[in-house]
């Protein structure tokens, strides 16, 4: 039978099916994770709750005002409206410290931001299947 890792940063669980241990889902009870954030529009996995936050707007701020150019392409907000976001270097999974750490994330362009995710997901589709 094959078995997963949880897929909290660092976390060793092995699960039947892939997503999180019971220790790093969401709780049930009041909708809100292990750390008390409340998740936005009720369940979610992931990091999809961390995005509406005042303490993620407040970092994504920061790091476009530090950095208004794409890490790879250098493409400004002025070019063309280039539009600009923030690409995690280590993806967080639902680890809070990792998602709200200013020196995990990168300041990219939208088209750098699709390669850069989407070789993320090649590569973790590719560690599966040697699994």
């Amino acid at each position: 039978m094959r078995r997963y890792l949880c897929r909290a940063a660092g976390c060793g669980v092995l699960l039947a099916s892939p997503g999180y241990c019971t220790a790093h889902k969401w709780t049930k009870e009041g909708g809100t994770s292990a750390s008390g954030r409340k998740p936005f529009g009720g369940a979610v996995r992931g990091n999809e709750g961390l995005y509406n936050t005042s303490e993620w707007r407040r970092l994504r701020r920061a790091a476009l005002k530090d950095n208004p150019h794409c890490t790879f392409c250098g493409i400004s907000r002025n070019d063309a409206g280039a539009p600009l976001e923030l690409h995690h270097i280590i993806p967080p999974r639902g680890n809070e410290t990792l998602f709200f750490d200013s020196g995990n994330v990168q300041v990219v362009c939208h088209a750098c931001h699709q390669r850069l995710t989407q070789r993320e997901i090649d590569s973790r589709k590719q560690r599966q299947r040697t699994v």
